[in-house]
């Protein structure tokens, strides 16, 4: 098996590992608070932290920066949930303004590596070409598609 392979292999286990933590993790939360916002929150962060965090961090060299790319946004959307929730006491809005925070979070990562962002877009659009039969969303044309190079419905 070559590395390759085996680095598929183990995100292919996170991820399913990852499922599974979203599932339990969501039903738990929202048997132990009756908040259906802190039960979607908690199964978005399980997932996230299952199958994309762990895996990039333990497959991926340069495991340090890693870390700290993939793990600033669920630090910051944690966060926000927390404080929120301790100053106004409402899982909905710590949910949305978690999420918001999570979001800047991904652009504080991109911006303090931008080289990790540029490797992950890369990877992300040779899969996206090995998925699609060589095509990508921004191929630009293809015999009865339309100005994406996606086939469409028409």
């Amino acid at each position: 098996m070559t590395p390759d392979q085996r680095a598929v292999a183990i995100q292919g286990l996170f991820g399913l590992l990852g499922l599974v933590a979203a599932v339990v993790g969501g039903i738990i939360a929202h048997s132990e608070s009756s908040s259906w916002a802190l039960a979607i929150f908690v199964a978005f962060i399980a997932m996230y932290l299952g199958s994309r965090f762990l895996p990039e961090v333990l497959t991926e060299p340069q495991r340090g920066r890693r870390f700290l790319f993939f793990g600033i946004p669920p630090l910051l959307a944690v966060g926000a949930l927390i404080g929120v929730y301790e100053l106004w006491g409402e899982w909905w809005l710590a949910m949305l303004i978690g999420f918001a925070l999570g979001l800047v979070g991904w652009g504080i990562s991109k911006a303090a590596f931008p080289g990790i962002w540029t490797e992950e877009e890369r990877q992300e659009k040779s899969l996206l070409q090995r998925l699609g039969g060589g095509r990508t969303p921004d191929a630009g044309s293809g015999g009865g598609s339309g100005s994406s190079g996606w086939p469409t419905n028409r």
